[in-house]
């Protein structure tokens, strides 16, 4: 990004403003990550992040507490919270 001023003898000088990249919540997720989002319901739900959706960008979750895994989905619009997990081996 660039800006133009005018200086005092009428010559224009060009200064460059760095640019600062902002890293979106949701690009930092990654597998075992735990990962809270927010039900259009207003209920906010945790669980491990277990697959990626790259078709839709989206993860696939597996709700904690839940005795089978009950599945979430994980989307840009909806993610609130990323706690990195464990490497797997």
């Amino acid at each position: 990004m660039e800006n133009e001023t005018k200086g005092k003898d009428g010559m224009i000088e060009v200064v460059t403003v760095e640019r600062k990249v902002l890293v979106d919540l949701f690009d930092t997720i990654g597998f075992n990550d735990t990962v809270t989002i927010l039900t259009p319901h207003g209920q906010n739900l945790s669980g491990k992040a277990r697959i990626r959706n790259r078709e839709y960008d989206s993860w696939v979750c597996a709700i904690n507490g839940s005795k089978y895994g009950q599945p979430m989905i994980a989307t840009r619009d909806n993610v609130i919270k990323v706690k990195k997990g464990r490497k797997s081996a």
